[in-house]
C-alpha cells in the first residue's frame, strides 16, 4: 500500500507519462500525415510527367510514343474480340508552303486548329494523335471502314470550309485543305500492317489531288 506522497508522486509519473505518449503520438500522427502528403505529391509528380512523356507539346493530343501503345493493345482487343478496328492517317496539304508564306507561328496556330476539330469530332475510346510534323492519326476502336471514311470525310469538309485568319493582325489567311488515308484490320494484320495501309492510301490521296479521303486497297485489290 502506497502512502500518500508515495501516491502523489505515482500520479504525478503516470499523468507525466501519459501527456508524454500523447505528445508523441500527436508528433507520429504528423509525422504520418506529412509524409502522407509527400507521397501523393509525388504521386501527381509521376503521373504529371507520365502524361507529358505521351502528350504532343503544341496540339496537347497524344504523341506518337502514346500512340503506337494504345494501337497495338486496340488492335489486341479487336482480334480477341471479334471488332472491326479501323485507322485514319491524315496531314495537312503543302503545310510547308503554308509555314513558309506566314511563319511557323500561324503554321502552329493551324496544327492547334486541326487537332481541336479531330479532337471535337471523335469519342473517349478514340485514339487520337499527332504522329508527327503535320501529320495525324485516329484509331478508331469498334468501327467498321464505311463510319470510319464517314468520319475522315466529315472532318476533311470541316476543315476545308473553315477560313482562317491570325489571331493576332486579323489577316485573312485563307484555308487549309487535308488528305485522308483509311484502313480497317483484318486476319494476320498487326499494328505496323495496318499504318502501312493507311499511310499508302494517304500517299494515294496525295497523288489524286489532294484533300481527298481514300480507302486502303483490300488484299484482292492488292492482287488483281
Amino acid at each position: 500500500t502506497l502512502n500518500p506522497t508515495e501516491l502523489k508522486r505515482f500520479i504525478n509519473l503516470l499523468v507525466e507519462t501519459t501527456a508524454r505518449a500523447t505528445r508523441r503520438n500527436s508528433e507520429l500522427e504528423q509525422e504520418l500525415s506529412t509524409a502522407s502528403k509527400k507521397i501523393s505529391s509525388l504521386h501527381d509528380s509521376i503521373k504529371e510527367i507520365e502524361h507529358d512523356a505521351h502528350t504532343d507539346f503544341l496540339t496537347k493530343l497524344a504523341n506518337r510514343r502514346r500512340f503506337d501503345k494504345s494501337i497495338r493493345e486496340a488492335l489486341r482487343a479487336s482480334q480477341r474480340d471479334g471488332a472491326p478496328l479501323s485507322l485514319i492517317v491524315c496531314d495537312v496539304d503543302h503545310f510547308k508552303t503554308f509555314n513558309d508564306t506566314w511563319g511557323h507561328h500561324i503554321g502552329d496556330q493551324v496544327l492547334k486548329f486541326v487537332a481541336g476539330v479531330l479532337r471535337k469530332n471523335t469519342k473517349g475510346q478514340d485514339i487520337v494523335a499527332r504522329y508527327g510534323g503535320e501529320e495525324f492519326a485516329i484509331g478508331l476502336p469498334n468501327t467498321a471502314l464505311a463510319d470510319a471514311m464517314t468520319l475522315a470525310e466529315n472532318i476533311r469538309a470541316e476543315i476545308a470550309r473553315r477560313k482562317l485568319v491570325s489571331k493576332t493582325t486579323n489577316e485573312d489567311l485563307g484555308s487549309i485543305t487535308m488528305s485522308f488515308g483509311v484502313a480497317q484490320n483484318g486476319p494476320g494484320v498487326n499494328a505496323d500492317g495496318l499504318f502501312r495501309d493507311a499511310d499508302a492510301a494517304l500517299y494515294r490521296a496525295k497523288g489524286a489531288g489532294r484533300n481527298l479521303v481514300v480507302p486502303a486497297e483490300t488484299e484482292e485489290r492488292r492482287s488483281a
